[in-house]
Order: C-alpha cells, then structure tokens, then sequence
C-alpha cells in the first residue's frame, strides 16, 4: 500500500467516525493530523473515563498502527499497560486494516469492565440494565393473549406459528416489552399514513438464538430516506417485530446526482449497536441497503456478545442479499430459513 493509499484510508476512517461520534470527535491539531475522543464507561453521570488522543502518521494503516496518548486520573501503569497490549493485538488481528472504531469499542468495553468492579453502582441504566429490568418485568405492559410468547422467530409478517425463544410461562417476560415496543407504537400510530404497498421487498434472514435470546436480521434495498421509513413500518405491522426488545437500525444511500452519500443509523435502546451495524456497512462498501436487526431480549445477559452476533446476522443477511461477495458460507445460528415479503 502506497502512502497515497494510506492517505486515502485514514479520510475514509475519519470521515466514518466522525459520523458515528459527531461532535465527540475532536480535530485537535489539523497540522499534525490529531483527534481526540473522551470514552466513557456509558453510566449516568459518568464514572470512568479516558482521554484518547490519536496522530495519524504515513505509515498507517499499511505499516502500523497510528500513534496514540491515553490519560485519565485513575490510570496506572498496570493497566495502561494491559490497554497498549489489547490495542497492539486488535492492529495486528488484521495488519494493513484501519482499527479506531474497534480501538474505541474495545475501550469502552474496557471501562464498562473496571466500572462493575467500583463498589458503588452507577445510577443511570445501561443497555443491560435495561435489559435486566425488562427481565424482571420493568416496562409496557402487553397482552398476553395478543403478544403470545416472550420472543420469537418470524418468517414473514403473516407467519404466526414461529417458534418462542423463551418460555411464555415466563409471565412477567411475555410482558416485557422494550424500546422496541414503545418506538412501534409511536411508528404504528402514523403508519396509515404511509403508503405501505409501495414499501420494498424485504428479505428476513436466519435467527441466532444464545442464551435464550434471539436475533433475526432483515434487510432490502432502498434508494430514499422515505423507503427506510416504509420498510420499518412494515416491518413493525409484525406484532413480533413490533414488540421485541429492540430493531437496530441502520442504512446507507448513494445519490447519485448530488455525488453523496446519505447514510445513518438508529440504536433503538441498545446504545451504539446502529453505529456497528453502520460501521459495518461502510466497511462492506455496500450501497443503498437497509438492514434491521430484531433483537429478543431472553432473560439472560450477553455482555459484549449480543454485538457480536447484531454483526453477525447484519453481516449474513447482506451476504444472502447479494449485497456483498462472502467467501465461504455464512450460517448465523440455527432457526428458520429464510423468507420474503413485499
């Protein structure tokens, strides 16, 4: 790889994060080529953080990882250095390839680690305990005789003969419902409105089922801001869909006559998850394609594993899609296969 090539790969990245970060992603020394990022370990009001602070040099990515300071008052050199080892690994997991985001992932993952061990807990809900309070039958209330199990698999909206992923004896989770469930109801409200017999073909992938959650992609070609919204809207008509825990979001639309792309994404309650699945989808280069992932919440917590697999399915569905080439065959999980509405 050339210098130019590597100049051309690291405005592509900052470009990628300054849309996934926004205004988080600081331009320190435009000289010098220097960002900063505060990381944080997610809770309200934030207990740990880190100051990140990255300079790119002309041998990145080609030939090594960027040049990089982390700062924080709680740092020791124990654990700076476990920090440098993990960060050097992810580089060298895939030499030549860009590796911020994932740099910056896996601190976060990192502080939300030291956080737990604090003898005081953080007073603001996390993703997961979000998902623990769903667990515990913490949310809106739904009917049961309508909502039938917990979670379950869907092969098209007409299908309701799915297979749950958790027990319905379960009352107080066959009653949970998540962000999911509150965004279909705003969506819901306003879905006469749309003109759903123009929505896309959708196409639903396999289910990943791990410790009783499920998850189950979906994915279709758009080519406005507008047929993203038809397509979420179908997708919600699902009462399964419409009341699983969360839909992540994420999408990615070149314009052809202005030149631009018109890219975002919607975490739905699992904070960052739409921001992977985008990040992903630019790396795929895939163009004007939405993907949704459903996720089921199950009772049990996955930790960093249920992003793992929200970028496994997203992945999978592309792949069967057509929308990206995979080299060897791509099996998310075991479930149903998959089907297709309009």
């Amino acid at each position: 790889m050339s210098a130019s090539d590597n100049k051309e790969a690291q405005l592509e990245e900052i470009t990628v994060l300054s849309s996934i970060y926004g205004d988080e992603w600081l331009l320190v020394n435009e000289e010098c080529c220097t960002y900063a990022l505060r990381v944080t370990d997610g809770c309200e009001p934030v207990r740990l953080y880190l100051d990140f602070q990255v300079t790119y040099v002309e041998s990145y990515p080609s030939d090594g990882p960027p040049l990089y300071d982390i700062g924080a008052d709680w740092l020791t050199e124990e654990v700076e250095a476990t920090i440098t080892s993990e960060l050097q690994a992810l580089y060298d997991e895939s030499p030549g390839d860009v590796v911020l985001f994932r740099w910056v992932e896996w601190l976060r993952e990192f502080l939300v680690g030291q956080s737990s061990t604090l003898e005081s807990l953080c007073t603001g809900p996390s993703s997961e305990a979000t998902d623990k309070a769903e667990a515990s039958g913490v949310g809106i209330s739904g009917n049961a005789s309508e909502t039938g199990q917990a979670a379950v698999a869907v092969g098209s909206p007409s299908d309701t003969s799915a297979p749950a992923a958790a027990s319905s004896s379960s009352g107080q989770q066959a009653s949970a419902m998540g962000g999911g469930a509150r965004r279909a109801a705003h969506v819901m409200k306003n879905a006469a409105k749309l003109p759903l017999e123009k929505c896309p073909r959708i196409i639903h992938g396999e289910t990943l089922t791990d410790r009783k959650s499920v998850f189950q992609p979906h994915c279709a070609t758009v080519e406005t801001a507008e047929q993203v919204k038809l397509v979420q809207a179908q997708l919600l008509t699902n009462r399964k869909i419409a009341q699983a825990t969360h839909n992540i979001m994420a999408y990615r639309i070149f314009d052809e006559a202005k030149n631009a792309w018109l890219q975002d994404c919607d975490d739905d309650g699992e904070t960052a998850a739409g921001s992977r699945v985008l990040h992903l989808m630019q790396i795929l280069e895939v163009r004007n394609v939405v993907v949704v992932v459903t996720r089921w919440y199950g009772g049990v917590h996955l930790g960093a594993d249920r992003f793992k697999h929200i970028n496994s399915c997203a992945r999978a569905v592309l792949v069967q899609f057509g929308a990206v080439q995979e080299k060897g065959p791509t099996k998310p999980g075991k479930g149903k296969k998959p089907s297709h509405s309009k």
